[in-house]
């Protein structure tokens, strides 16, 4: 029996297998997009995601830059500090080498991919056969959270494809009682947050504690504790160099706080088994249908029920994981709800209330239920042999065709709206009408700022555009003298400028801490919201720089993360601790 994913790994006939189903299941399951790769999409959200997706692309292979900065959106925004974008992921070197367009489409393929592999491997970390792994990769990998969300355009979602292997790594280091793959779960959910998935990060936190718990009970041991503070430190560690940009922006663009909804039993059903899962149906609250839709087929029902019954030390730490998913998932029912008693607690506060959709829940929700449906598959095949077999194989077939006619026709959303490609302009410009009417994308490409663009929040600026009255030029003096551009790059703006007495430079993009003049005399502050610099009299040769402080603090704290990384897998490999071989998984 596979009770660890260094075996696991170390059997190369069925890595191998495992790998080749997983891009089989994303092939499959992602059908919609395969005719038209390569293609704009332009439907909701997609609009707002692709563009973060473009700018840091153009910055990098344009103006051989780190994309710190971002000057096309909102009157100018940091890039990478915000929440939402998705440079660390390890996919933007696809991205680079395709293009953000196919780039993103191919990311659809392989985190399917991730998903299933991962719940494969998860499966056999908890002692499973084959099969049973098979059950529990499909049921949450065909899960219609996934294309629900991803059609809408909120590309963050793909992170939560991590969820199996985040489990895996967890409970491998409670089978082999090791730390480091708990310091490897850390720093998987740093990728998670790294990848724009910052409320798929604090689930990942939820998911960690929701089966360390019960297993201190069903193990009689105190391991789960310490791994799951491992798993904490070292996410903190590694996430704080996107962490600690994020926490500025949210700082100086918080979102406000509102009531999470309410979901009635009833409103939990529909989400859950419903199989009308369309993004345009109507959501039974205040979003559309994709905040809401969690399908799972009646045959993976059934399994899961059978894996919820198989002997209680095995199932217990998924029940209790899927009971909390679903309870916080109803929302806010009253003050002892866990939903608001969650949102309590200091370290989740900002995050749920600004998230205010408990239903996104579900997708934590959808991974216990897998695991519970390996489960009721060995069931089927311990007890009843071969006749459990063919039971067993007869509803994951019959699970897997009913979830690929659910969900994946939602894919198709993508490329249903079509927009107006825009006139390049010679200069970069601010624009406000033309950001209105157009794709943000499209007038990124064009070399051009949107100042009414859509963001997580309402962001105000007081930016002026091109096609407005009062507009001065994207960088002005205040007073008499000479000013020249030399060189326009999204992090750094250079000038030549002579003056005949003290005045101040305008630069007509948002202010934020982060800028500075890298050569110079002058000083940089805010004037109104915008970038000035008080000038002395004389000529000179000026640059202004955006590099954030924060983003140096964060990579440094990852930097000595990554060192105590190293020491621990040194440490533990001079121990050569010897896995139990008498334990029973749970």
């Amino acid at each position: 029996m596979i009770r660890s994913i260094r075996n696991l790994t170390a059997n190369r006939r069925e890595s191998f297998r495992v790998a080749l189903g997983s891009l089989v299941f994303g092939l499959a399951f992602a059908w919609p997009i395969l005719g038209h790769l390569g293609q704009f999409g332009a439907f909701h959200d997609w609009e707002e995601f692709t563009e973060l997706h473009w700018v840091p692309y153009y910055t990098v292979v344009h103006f051989h830059q780190f994309p710190l900065w971002n000057p096309y959106e909102c009157g100018g925004l940091p890039m990478f500090g915000n929440p939402q974008s998705r440079i660390l992921t390890p996919f933007f070197l696809l991205h680079l080498l395709v293009g953000p367009v196919l780039g993103l489409q191919l990311e659809i393929i392989l985190h399917l991919a991730i998903a299933w592999s991962g719940g494969y491997v998860l499966g056999r970390t908890i002692g499973l056969r084959p099969m049973a792994c098979v059950a529990s990769a499909t049921v949450f990998a065909a899960n219609s959270w996934f294309y629900l969300h991803i059609g809408e355009g909120h590309a963050w979602a793909m992170s939560a494809a991590y969820f199996p292997w985040l489990a895996a790594l967890f409970c491998d280091a409670m089978n082999r009682k090791r730390l480091l793959p708990s310091a490897l779960a850390g720093l998987l959910i740093a990728v998670i947050f790294w990848e724009g998935g910052l409320y798929p990060a604090v689930f990942a936190c939820i998911l960690v504690a929701s089966i360390a718990l019960p297993m201190m009970l069903t193990r009689w041991s105190l391991w789960p504790l310490w791994s799951g503070l491992m798993v904490a430190v070292f996410a903190g560690g590694f996430a704080a160099v996107k962490l600690l940009p994020a926490a500025e922006v949210f700082k100086m663009y918080p979102r406000g706080a509102m009531g999470g909804e309410t979901n009635p039993w009833s409103v939990i059903q529909l989400c859950l088994f419903s199989r009308y899962q369309d993004i345009l149906r109507d959501g039974p609250g205040s979003f559309g249908f994709q905040e809401y839709g969690a399908f799972i087929s009646i045959f993976f029902v059934a399994l899961a029920v059978l894996g919820a019954i198989y002997g209680w030390r095995r199932p217990l730490p998924w029940v209790i994981s899927a009971v909390l998913f679903l309870e916080m998932a109803r929302g806010d029912t009253g003050p002892d709800s866990l939903w608001v008693l969650i949102r309590s607690v200091r370290l989740f506060a900002g995050l749920l209330t600004a998230m205010r959709l408990p239903t996104r829940m579900l997708i934590g929700f959808a991974l216990a239920i897998s695991v519970l449906a390996g489960l009721g598959t060995e069931l089927l095949c311990a007890k009843l042999r071969r006749w459990g077999v063919c039971l067993s194989a007869i509803l994951l077939v019959a699970g897997l065709l009913d979830s690929w006619l659910v969900g994946p026709p939602n894919l198709k959303l993508i490329f249903r709206d079509t927009t107006s490609v825009v006139p390049r302009s010679m200069q970069f410009r601010q624009m406000r009408e033309l950001g209105a009417k157009f794709n943000m994308t499209h007038v990124a490409e064009a070399n051009m700022g949107t100042l009414e663009c859509y963001e997580y929040t309402d962001i105000k600026t007081n930016a002026v555009g091109y096609d407005q009255r009062g507009y001065e030029g994207e960088q002005y003096l205040t007073g008499p003298g000479m000013l020249k551009l030399t060189r326009w790059t999204p992090n750094a703006l250079s000038y030549d400028v002579t003056v005949l007495q003290p005045t101040e430079l305008i630069v007509n993009q948002n202010y934020a801490p982060g800028w500075h003049l890298a050569e110079g005399v002058g000083k940089v502050f805010s004037e109104d919201g915008l970038i000035a610099v008080r000038l002395p009299a004389g000529k000179q040769h000026l640059k202004l720089a955006y590099v954030s402080q924060s983003f140096t603090y964060g990579l440094g704290i990852f930097v000595l993360t990554l060192a105590a990384m190293a020491i621990l897998w040194r440490y533990e490999s001079r121990c050569g601790k010897s896995e139990p071989a008498n334990r029973q998984s749970d």
